[in-house]
């Protein structure tokens, strides 16, 4: 098992063995979970009948990680048990000039400070900086519609 399979797998204190009934209970849970977010969604249109058509928002929480660090996923992982399909896209690259560290900034936990202390602004010089782009679920042909204005707008054939 790769080390990062095993942390997500193994070592993760939020991965437990669900039976049939708890698997059952959490997809009940998930379920209207879903139907919940889909009326908050709805609900952007109540003024004008048009709701948000897409969001767009960070892809993670910084820059790549080096491989094996992967280990905050929160950016993505709502979108994929919604089951909203999303698409990353690259924006700009990490400048060291103008990306310097916080130095003064103070972590707000232990995997904010993991994320933190993974940045460098040379180590990272000319990594992608993304965004992604989110739709309604059974809306993909929608949200790459809206990705391919957004690549026009940065420029991009």
């Amino acid at each position: 098992m790769l080390p990062l399979t095993k942390w997500l797998v193994k070592d993760n204190p939020n991965v437990k063995y669900q039976g049939i009934e708890s698997r059952c209970a959490l997809k009940v849970r998930r379920d209207r979970y879903r139907l919940k977010y889909n009326r908050l969604w709805l609900s952007t249109g109540k003024d004008d009948g048009h709701p948000v058509d897409a969001i767009l928002l960070p892809a993670a929480p910084g820059c790549p990680p080096p491989h094996g660090n992967s280990k905050y996923w929160s950016y993505t992982s709502q979108w994929n048990m919604l089951e909203y399909p999303g698409a990353a896209f690259p924006v700009t690259v990490v400048d060291p000039e103008i990306d310097v560290k916080d130095t003064s900034y103070v972590p707000r936990n232990d995997q904010d400070k993991f994320n933190y202390e993974l940045y460098s602004p040379e180590w990272y010089t000319d990594a992608p900086i993304g965004l992604q782009l989110v739709a309604r679920r059974f809306e993909v042909e929608k949200c790459l519609a809206i990705l391919e204005v957004i690549e026009r707008a940065m420029g991009r054939p």
